[in-house]
């Protein structure tokens, strides 16, 4: 553990009992001595005294943090088992999706698809497959190969999605979404590659590759003198994974990021408060980071625990504002943050009814396609 308060204070107070005690010894057995060297005597022992409590500080912190980090990884092994039985029970005894198809050759549009916008042509992303993302077999390993082999190829890009104030429409966010460009020059989306990633493990390199490319566009921005910041959604995974304790957690200039990055993590992860999920998470907020919910489910009640969580932003899907039913609970949500430091953010924002409906609550920020589509984050402006 940790030095105590009731330690440091151990060390202070016998400290300066034992630079007391050499004063009146040399008092003692050397009366000839001057007061000059009864002074310079004692400030010896007080500089060796604290030389050994930074020694033993030192040391008994690096034994709390291995005990912490060693945790932390039987924490990620037993979630990551936990997902892996998850899915092999969805495989055996519930629906199975159909394995993602190769890419056909399909031209890239010269027009963006209705209620879309965005400029030009672009590439054409792979359909999005049916049922769920449980899959086994041939297929996950083929396509757990493809996204090796674009990590080792540096094929994985970072795609950003701006967030725009709904009352001025100026970009606030960005949200840097993964992207795998496939040898032919296609993207292939998170949907078609997160859940093989996952199954072999290779989502943490992933994660850690988005939040470094992350604090290289807050460097620009900064340099550019832009008041932008940047969500970014982490998987429990990899909150648990010692590669991003390593790279991420001790290899940044976190106070750089401080108000910039946010952390979005899904309303049922969130939930489910798995213990080892919950202390890196404090362990976040602790350092000065703030974070988001996305994936929400189900519009909370109660904002007081949100709060507590460094919870500032709540994402909430378009639809939610459109559904007569959901649309009662979203207003009763604003009344409840009313003077409370969370911010509705309303995404997947893809109808000019929908933004009618984002604006006409008076929901303070806007994502979808219609608003901006995702962008390389070479082009960012």
């Amino acid at each position: 553990m940790q030095l105590r308060w009731w330690g440091h204070t151990v060390f202070a107070v016998g400290t300066v009992a034992v630079a007391a005690a050499t004063v009146l010894l040399l008092a003692v057995l050397r009366p000839e001595t001057d007061t000059v060297t009864m002074v310079l005597a004692a400030a010896v022992v007080i500089l060796a005294g604290g030389l050994a409590h930074e020694i033993a500080a030192r040391r008994a912190s690096q034994t709390w943090q291995t005990e912490r980090l060693a945790r932390l990884r039987q924490g990620y092994e037993e979630l990551v088992d936990l997902f892996l039985h998850h899915h092999s029970e969805s495989a055996q005894g519930g629906p199975v999706s159909a394995p993602v198809p190769a890419p056909p050759p399909v031209p890239a549009p010269t027009h963006a698809a209705p209620g879309r916008a965005g400029p030009g042509p672009v590439p054409s992303p792979l359909p999005a497959p049916a049922g769920s993302s449980g899959r086994a077999g041939s297929e996950d390993a083929e396509m757990s190969a493809m996204v090796r082999d674009a990590l080792a190829e540096q094929r994985v890009e970072v795609h950003l999605q701006p967030i725009v104030s709904l009352s001025q429409r100026k970009h606030r966010f960005y949200e840097a979404l993964s992207r795998i460009r496939l040898p032919d020059g296609r993207l292939l989306l998170p949907e078609h590659y997160l859940a093989a990633a996952e199954y072999a493990r290779l989502l943490p390199a992933i994660d850690v590759l988005l939040l470094n490319r992350i604090a290289q566009l807050v460097r620009e921005t900064d340099r550019r003198q832009h008041t932008i910041g940047f969500f970014a959604n982490v998987s429990p995974v990899t909150l648990l994974d010692a590669s991003f304790t390593t790279q991420f957690l001790r290899g940044l200039d976190h106070q750089m990021l401080h108000g910039k990055l946010m952390f979005e993590i899904d309303q049922h992860d969130l939930v489910a408060g798995v213990p080892a999920v919950t202390a890196v998470l404090d362990d976040l907020k602790r350092q000065g980071y703030r974070f988001s919910m996305g994936q929400v489910e189900q519009v909370p009640v109660d904002p007081v625990p949100l709060i507590a969580r460094e919870i500032h932003f709540i994402k909430l899907d378009a639809t939610f504002l459109t559904d007569p039913g959901s649309r009662s609970q979203v207003t009763a949500l604003q009344t409840h943050l009313n003077g409370r430091p969370i911010e509705l953010i309303a995404e997947k924002i893809e109808t000019e009814h929908q933004l009618a409906c984002a604006i006409g609550m008076g929901i303070a920020y806007g994502q979808g396609f219609l608003i901006g589509e995702p962008r390389p984050s070479r082009r960012m402006p």
